[in-house]
């Protein structure tokens, strides 16, 4: 991917992270399929009914069969929509879903598509000739800075949690950038000031 200064420039990144859900992802657990068995080990009951109910109640369990294409968002800057053939359907009723709920769903199904087609750099970004722009999907672990404040390991939004793809940046820019998930991560570990040192001279 390269290294910070490529992804994270004040122009380079999208600061609305959250992608609207839409379609199958409104309403419906993702996952995904291997050898015919979801990979989350969730049945789906079947029966009328019974199985409505359920649907309606906790949302039904949907699997990604397969990534078929990609596209940009015309609604978000920066975001990608993928078609899904889903588990169970057929192709004529694929649906276009945000690329981070696919993510969180059927990630593994996300990384070999962008593999197939050659890396996601490429085939967004070269093939495509898209805006080089990158959203942040998590916030995984932070550094302190010995001159104070902090860096903090980001994986992105089509890419995976391996230090491969990750990148370490500046919280100056996460600030600006994205501050929904900056602010998820501190909440998830304690709180930002749990890592703050002490100022000042101890008393004796």
């Amino acid at each position: 991917m390269g290294n910070s200064d490529e992804l994270l420039g004040d122009d380079k990144v999208d600061k609305s992270n959250d992608a609207k859900p839409r379609s199958k992802a409104d309403s419906r657990n993702i996952s995904t399929t291997k050898n015919g068995e979801s990979s989350t080990g969730a049945q789906k009951e079947q029966g009328g009914e019974q199985e409505e109910e359920q649907d309606q109640e906790l949302g039904e369990e949907h699997e990604v069969k397969k990534i078929l294409d990609h596209r940009p968002s015309e609604g978000e800057k920066g975001a990608i929509e993928l078609l899904v053939h889903w588990e169970g359907e057929t192709v004529d009723e694929a649906t276009w879903e945000p690329e981070e709920e696919i993510q969180k769903g059927a990630a593994e199904t996300l990384y070999d598509y962008w593999k197939a087609k050659g890396g996601r750099h490429r085939a967004l970004f070269q093939d495509r000739h898209l805006p080089e722009e990158y959203r942040v999907f998590s916030i995984l672990r932070h550094q302190k800075k010995q001159r104070g404040g902090f860096h903090l390991e980001v994986q992105w939004v089509g890419y995976s949690d391996s230090p491969v793809d990750t990148t370490w940046e500046p919280e100056t820019k996460l600030k600006t950038a994205a501050p929904g998930p900056l602010n998820e991560y501190w909440d998830s570990v304690g709180g930002r000031d749990k890592f703050l040192g002490r100022r000042g001279r101890s008393k004796k």
